[in-house]
């Protein structure tokens, strides 16, 4: 029997009353980190034109986990995921001739999260996110009777957005598996 996967965003917003200074710092740290070796990634793509993320993955990789070794791995693997994504959108938009600019920047302040970088507990509605040298934070977030929809279905990818705020939003991939109406007896 064919099965489809159709994909459903859920969003939240991470409550930060009872976060301490301490795992918030960690969270602020990897936005900042995120967001320098996205635009380096990108200057990297534009310079030598590489619009794949595996060229740029093998191009840099390597010189990015020396220079950052206590940021987990997979967050320097969804910055190159990122930074292919962005430059190969603004080569489309500049032949279009919608874009004035000579290069793009990475100004959002947003992280790609690969499954392996956050986990979900459905049943207390807590995230915990991979920080520096293998550890986690844990984040209540704040949901409605609408979530609860999403508390069976697959895991897929997440962002975690910081508003100019200071707001904390989680958007996360929720993949439910069907069969499409034509196989069901």
């Amino acid at each position: 029997m064919p099965v489809e996967e159709i994909k459903f965003t859920a969003r939240f917003k991470v409550d930060l009353t009872d976060v301490d200074e301490a795992a918030i710092s960690k969270i602020y740290r990897i936005f900042e980190e995120y967001q320098r070796i996205v635009n380096e990634l990108i200057e990297y793509a534009h310079s030598y034109r590489v619009t794949s993320f595996i060229s740029l993955h093998h191009a840099k990789y390597r010189e990015l986990r020396q220079k950052y070794p206590t940021l987990p791995s997979q967050y320097i693997q969804c910055a190159c995921r990122h930074a292919a994504s962005i430059y190969e959108s603004f080569i489309e938009v500049k032949k279009l001739g919608r874009c004035e600019r000579e290069r793009p920047v990475f100004g959002r302040r947003t992280i790609w999260l690969g499954n392996k970088l956050f986990k979900l507990d459905a049943e207390n509605w807590r995230a915990s996110i991979a920080v520096h040298g293998g550890g986690w934070v844990t984040l209540r977030l704040l949901h409605g009777r609408y979530h609860e929809q999403f508390k069976n279905m697959k895991l897929g990818e997440a962002r975690l957005v910081l508003k100019d705020d200071n707001n904390l939003y989680l958007p996360i991939c929720m993949l439910l598996s069907v069969r499409p109406l034509c196989c069901r007896k």
